[in-house]
């Protein structure tokens, strides 16, 4: 509760002054009475909402980022429905984090339910989404960051023209076609990138000690992100520092009943022993 009441003080305070250095600032200060310098990341506009919660290992990390949408809807966009691009690290971690968040009895299915209508979908099925989707709930599209370099395969089909998603261009005023990504032939393509792209997407990064290189803040920057959260139990303190919002300690877990522990088994044949 105390993380998130930090995620939302932040939000608002972003909203509130419309910078998000400045934001960043002023709440660590209140927080911690120590005012913390804001990082910007590298291309990205430098008062981008941009922070990290530091927890450890079965802190419930995923329960928080669930529960962190609904704000981000309330407390920062102001709005009914936004896009969550929720990057992780590896495939295996994607299917678990898919099925959780679909799963309507699941905890992190209901954290997400906080925000009313929405839609939880792998990479592939959005490369199909409709606008009617988009505009009636909220889109939380699971991922590796990986799925999105444009040196793999798969990573290159999001920023191909899709006649699909066709009817995500009608109309567009002209500021929105100016901020479109574009082939060399300076077309731009009816692609998930620039779909991404004009609905501005929050980004949640799962273990982001693994997605801090040049190549991952270059993919992340090609989406126009309205905020990135980092969520970590061992943040970046040197080449790119992060904004570390909230820090959990061990201790914090242990006092919750939180810290888990190996059980080990082992058989004894003998059952009088």
């Amino acid at each position: 509760a105390r993380v998130l009441a930090s995620v939302q003080r932040y939000f608002e305070t972003c909203t509130t002054l419309g910078n998000a250095n400045t934001a960043f600032y002023q709440v660590t200060g209140e927080l911690w009475g120590r005012h913390q310098p804001f990082n910007p990341l590298p291309g990205f506009a430098p008062d981008m909402p941009y922070f990290c919660l530091r927890v450890p290992t079965g802190g419930g990390k995923t329960f928080l980022a669930a529960s962190a949408v609904a704000r981000v809807n309330t407390h920062l966009l102001r709005s009914d429905h936004s896009v969550v691009l929720w990057l992780v690290p590896s495939d295996a971690i994607r299917e678990q984090t898919l099925k959780a968040l679909r799963d309507p009895g699941h905890p992190y299915h209901q954290a997400l339910k906080q925000a009313g209508a929405v839609t939880v979908m792998e990479l592939d099925e959005a490369k199909a989404i409709t606008r009617s989707t988009l505009d009636t709930s909220t889109v939380v599209i699971v991922s590796t960051v990986q799925a999105f370099r444009r040196d793999r395969t798969d990573g290159l089909k999001v920023y191909q023209s899709s006649g699909a998603l066709m009817q995500h261009f009608d109309s567009l005023a002209p500021a929105q076609r100016d901020i479109l990504l574009r082939d060399e032939d300076g077309t731009a393509p009816y692609s998930l990138a620039n779909v991404l792209r004009m609905r501005r997407p929050f980004l949640i990064v799962d273990e982001a000690h693994n997605a801090r290189t040049e190549i991952s803040f270059a993919t992340f920057e090609r989406f126009n992100p309205s905020g990135v959260m980092e969520l970590t139990a061992t943040s970046d303190t040197e080449k790119v520092p992060s904004n570390v919002l909230h820090s959990v300690g061990a201790a914090e877990l242990k006092a919750e009943q939180m810290i888990k522990l190996p059980v080990l088994l082992a058989a004894e044949p003998d059952w009088q022993q």
